[in-house]
């Protein structure tokens, strides 16, 4: 994809790095990750920033959190997900969507064709998504699936920013219970137990309009545990 003056020269020093830590890539060999960096778009966009996500493209979002468009509706797309992955890699169409990033956010809009031909070429990506695929299924029939509040942490795990002053970490502005519940699937009212929890156990505080983390590490594990 062509670069424009909204993309960043280098968001990150390690892009393949970047595409790993998404779970489906975890286990990938690198040499097909650093031909999937090298086709992706690199964006970096700015609170309110509008973008369009082209037809036939996966979104990998590395930190903030975005919104993709589509006619009457709209899904959050928080740091650490991914969207349209399964579609690209079975070769099926998808439409575009107009996009604005929620908060300052960096992303990858990687070509759907470029994950297709690399899941084509060979076992050192295909058997990773294979295996990541089979594993999601399982842990869906089983009902452990990543739960909400899970989604919730790791979305303000992925917000927070080091805060240099006092050593804690800090989200500089709270994103609203509605948008906290749209990106994790949960109602309005558990997003705002979920932050509530944080508070009353010592690991945040309120800071308005931000929210100050304690304890990041205590965070981390909410959301992975």
């Amino acid at each position: 994809m062509s670069q424009t003056q909204e993309n960043i020269a280098d968001p990150m020093a390690d892009r393949a790095g970047s595409l790993r830590a998404f779970g489906p890539f975890a286990e990938a060999a690198e040499a097909p990750l650093q031909r999937l960096a090298q086709a992706a778009e690199w964006r970096q966009v700015a609170p309110g920033q509008a973008f369009e996500l082209p037809a036939n493209a996966v979104l990998a979002c590395v930190s903030g959190m975005v919104r993709l468009i589509g006619g009457a509706r709209f899904q959050d797309v928080p740091g650490g997900e991914m969207r349209f992955l399964e579609e690209a890699v079975a070769r099926r169409s998808v439409p575009a969507y107009a996009g604005a990033a929620l908060y300052e956010s960096i992303f990858a809009v990687i070509p759907a064709s470029a994950i297709a031909d690399e899941a084509a070429r060979g076992r050192s990506l295909a058997a990773p998504l294979a295996a990541w695929f089979a594993s999601r299924l399982i842990r869906e029939e089983r009902g452990d699936d990543e739960s909400p509040a899970r989604k919730l942490y790791g979305q303000l795990a992925m917000l927070a920013q080091p805060n240099g002053a006092d050593g804690f970490w800090k989200i500089a502005k709270m994103p609203r219970h509605r948008e906290l519940a749209s990106g994790a699937g949960m109602s309005e009212e558990d997003a705002a137990n979920a932050v509530a929890h944080l508070i009353s156990t010592g690991v945040a505080r309120r800071d308005f309009p931000g929210l100050e983390i304690l304890d990041y590490e205590s965070l981390r594990r909410l959301a992975v545990t």
